[in-house]
């Protein structure tokens, strides 16, 4: 008869597996957060090469607008990694 399978085995996977998970999710948070310095930096390299002088913004205001938009828009909730969205649940006096 083959030694126990289920009981070394299995406990060390799923030591592994966790560890594996909680470290793919760190990976791809830090890679949403650094998904907006590398949006402002190419802003601002684009801005610098492209600003036509007589804009109707300033060369200052544009890329902190565009900035507020992506953070804005990085923030809103359901389109960020990582959050799960709970259902919510509308309860009546009568139900509590």
């Amino acid at each position: 008869m083959p030694p126990s399978v289920g009981s070394g085995g299995a406990q060390a996977g799923g030591r592994l597996t966790p560890f594996a998970y909680e470290f793919l999710r760190f990976g791809v948070k830090q890679g949403w957060a650094y998904l907006f310095a590398g949006l402002v930096c190419a802003l601002l390299i684009g801005t610098d090469l492209a600003c036509p002088a007589d804009a109707a913004l300033s060369r200052d205001d544009f890329p902190m607008l565009a900035a507020l938009a992506i953070r804005v828009f990085l923030l809103v909730p359901g389109w960020k990694l990582g959050r799960r969205r709970r259902p919510s649940h509308s309860t009546t006096p009568s139900e509590r």
